[in-house]
């Protein structure tokens, strides 16, 4: 490097050029030019300096240099520096001293430095230059070897009697100035990034990623605070392009910092910045994915904690793939820069939480809209099946009217056989009347039993003779399921009576025979030969030792999985195409048993089949009577044949065994007479003889002499010719003597 001797330069008698290009002289005593003896006035008896004191003239010098806050440094054109401040102590590090005599080019970093000399040799020969007369803004290098942003002023200065010009430069350090530009606009774009993220998880690393680029780093993580086990978890990460850090992430998944240990924990628990020069110094206890940062070339580390409403939130950590001092201001710039990240990571947690909130709200608004449409679906339902246990009810009436006289008839024609008045041929016709009439009446009793709601009498427990109650809705049954299955029925014999009204078994069973037919394919997606339902039912006894009665339908179905058998009984719930179930026909099942007293079980396995089983309580003999003993026998004593067949089908229809009798009921506890046929007197004994029993008297309307009747305690019933009205009645009439009857 070329040296020069140390030499003042006579800045105060020199020529120099203003910024604008211009020259301007000082006066030949080295003052500026006065204006009309102003300044002489100002400062008469002050010193003046003239070309005749030049140590004077140089001490001048130095304190201007000594005073100036910024540095100034005059270099000659080969660029050797010939004065410098003080104040380059401060800004550069080097002494004034240590500076004077070398080459300005030492404060320059390349490539500047390089390219120096070749800008000056062009300006010594052209007089081109860029730089003189602006301010510009350059890099310049301190003692320590740390580069730093400048603003430099350079000026050109003629001195009298020199060829070659020196060169004036005021160096201003922006370091600071910079750092804030660099942090409000590191701010700005961490603010916009995060404001702009559609999630959470993408503002994590949209901060990671600009804090690196800012910074230099080239890996970044995100380790969030998790209060459930207070450890800190990692939410995300990022690395720069080029460089592999799968594995380094991955084994960051599987760890778990508590307050002090490793990095993020000790960030977390100083609540301050923590810096690792060199994790090649560490051990695995201080770092635990050591193996896995020298697989990915990570070298140095520093974590700075986020943090909101006077609480860390988190730790961002930082890795580079080569050693690095610790650099404060660049950590200073990191944790100004976060400053904002907490708020705005708290709030963009808020909004992802209401944005979660505000869709599972509509899913549950969505769903609920679906429930009501299906629920609507099912009241439709519901109401068309009213309707249709409306119309069999109906249907079961009207054809019950039309049957009872037509038995009647039937009845007094069998009397006129046995009397020898028709021949053989027309009663073989009269019988295959009646077993028309006999089927016909079984599905009025069916359509009967199906039209009477579950919930009627449930408080009664009434009982039926299965043997009776098959023989009434077998027809029914077997006709309720395809033509390509069978039902077969297998009842033990002398079963006991069970504690279920008909109309429920009747209801109960069907459903299931129904269901049990559905379950069969039909051909050609059938194999076996013919579809089976079985109805099964036979006595045994419970855990306590009661009796009961087991009524089982089976069929050789596609059975049903584990999931539908547990919901099977819930309200709605069926496997059938949409309007093809209701979902209500086995919950009505459930209801029957559970409100006999009684359980119901389902087995069943895909492919096989199902089976449902339902136990009702048997009653005992001594419970209602049966129809073959004196206390429900009904006697009939009735000389109008027609009236007396009416009678007698009513009575049959509600339960009750009828027996005629001459002019004594015998053991029976109900007698039905006719006035014409039966002396009051007669009447009258009986009931002295027994109190307890029930006198019914059948009369025509406008019949004379009834106050002796009445005197006797009877029921009279009017028969008006309203089969009806007539059946009304004899059941109010039979309920009286016999509770649990009821004239169908």
């Amino acid at each position: 490097m070329r040296r020069a001797s140390p030499a003042r330069i006579p800045v105060m008698a020199a020529n120099t050029n203003s910024a604008d290009g211009r020259r301007s002289s000082l006066d030949d005593d080295g003052s500026a030019p006065s204006h009309a003896g102003d300044l002489d006035a100002a400062n008469d008896g002050a010193h003046r300096f003239t070309e005749h004191d030049p140590a004077l003239i140089a001490a001048h010098d130095h304190a201007v240099l000594a005073a100036a806050l910024d540095p100034i440094i005059t270099i000659d054109a080969y660029g050797v520096i010939r004065s410098a401040s003080d104040s380059v102590y401060r800004v550069f590090g080097w002494a004034p001293d240590e500076l004077v005599g070398r080459d300005v080019n030492m404060l320059m970093p390349e490539p500047h430095r390089s390219a120096h000399e070749g800008y000056l040799v062009k300006h010594r020969r052209t007089g081109e230059t860029n730089i003189l007369g602006r301010t510009r803004e350059f890099e310049a290098v301190r003692k320590c070897g740390d580069r730093f942003p400048i603003e430099l002023s350079v000026s050109r200065v003629d001195v009298p009697g020199s060829d070659a010009p020196f060169f004036v430069g005021i160096i201003k350090d922006i370091s600071e100035r910079k750092r804030l530009e660099g942090e409000l606009r590191l701010i700005q774009t961490l603010a916009v990034a995060i404001g702009a993220a559609t999630s959470v998880a993408g503002a994590f690393v949209e901060t990671i990623q600009i804090i690196a680029d800012a910074t230099g780093w080239d890996y970044g993580e995100l380790w969030t605070a998790n209060e459930a086990d207070d450890s800190l978890a990692l939410a995300a990460c990022w690395g720069r392009p080029g460089h592999d850090y799968r594995q380094f992430s991955e084994a960051g998944q599987r760890c778990r910092f508590v307050r002090g240990v490793g990095l993020p924990g000790r960030a977390w628990a100083e609540q301050r910045a923590v810096w690792f020069g060199d994790l090649s110094r560490l051990s695995d206890t201080e770092f635990c994915r050591l193996e896995e940062a020298r697989e990915a070339c990570l070298n140095a580390a520093a974590a700075v904690p986020v943090r909101a409403d006077n609480e860390t939130i988190g730790v961002l950590v930082f890795f580079v793939r080569r050693a690095r001092r610790e650099d404060r201001r660049m950590l200073d710039l990191v944790r100004s820069a976060i400053a904002p990240l907490g708020p705005l990571i708290l709030r963009k947690q808020v909004e992802e939480a209401l944005a979660e909130h505000r869709l599972r709200l509509e899913e549950t608004v969505e769903h609920r809209t679906h429930e009501l449409m299906k629920s609507r679906e099912r009241l439709r339902l519901v109401d068309r099946m009213a309707s249709i246990g409306t119309l069999a009810a109906g249907l079961g009436h009207d054809m019950n009217n039309v049957l009872l006289p037509v038995r009647a008839r039937l009845n007094a024609l069998r009397v006129e056989h046995d009397r020898g008045a028709l021949s053989e041929m027309a009663h073989a016709h009269i019988e295959a009347v009646r077993k028309s009439v006999s089927y016909l009446q079984q599905l009025a009793d069916g359509l009967h039993y199906l039209a009477m709601n579950p919930d009627q009498d449930a408080d009664e427990r009434g009982s039926t003779d299965l043997v009776e109650w098959r023989d009434s809705v077998g027809s029914l049954l077997s006709k309720a399921v395809p033509k390509h299955v069978r039902v077969v029925w297998k009842f033990e014999p002398a079963l006991p009576r069970v504690g279920v009204p008909a109309h429920g078994l009747t209801q109960a069973v069907l459903n299931l025979v129904v269901n049990a037919g559905e379950a069969i394919p039909g051909p050609p997606a059938r194999k076996r030969k013919q579809g089976l339902v079985r109805i099964v039912a036979e006595r045994a006894t419970d855990d306590a030792g009661r009796g009961i009665v087991r009524i089982a339908v089976s069929d050789n179905g596609i059975g049903m999985t584990e999931d539908v058998k547990r919901c099977v009984f819930e309200m709605f719930y069926t496997t059938k195409a949409r309007s093809m179930g209701t979902g209500l026909g086995l919950p009505l099942v459930h209801k029957v048993v559970d409100r006999a007293g009684g359980s119901i079980r389902v087995e069943s396995e895909p492919g096989v089949g199902s089976t449902f089983t339902m136990t009702f309580p048997a009653v005992e003999p001594d419970g209602p009577a049966s129809v073959c003993d004196g206390e429900s026998k009904i006697a009939l004593t009735m000389r109008d044949g027609r009236a007396a067949m009416l009678v007698r089908d009513l009575c049959e229809s509600a339960g009750r065994a009828v027996v005629d009798v001459g002019n004594g009921p015998g053991d029976a506890r109900v007698w039905i007479v006719d006035p014409n046929a039966v002396d009051a007197r007669t009447a009258q004994s009986w009931r002295v003889r027994s109190p307890g029993g029930r006198l019914i008297v059948f009369v025509r309307p406008g019949q004379e002499h009834m106050d002796v009747w009445n005197s006797l305690d009877a029921h009279v019933i009017i028969n008006n010719g309203e089969v009806d009205a007539v059946r009304a009645l004899v059941a109010e009439a039979l309920r009286a003597d016999f509770p649990e009857a009821t004239a169908r």
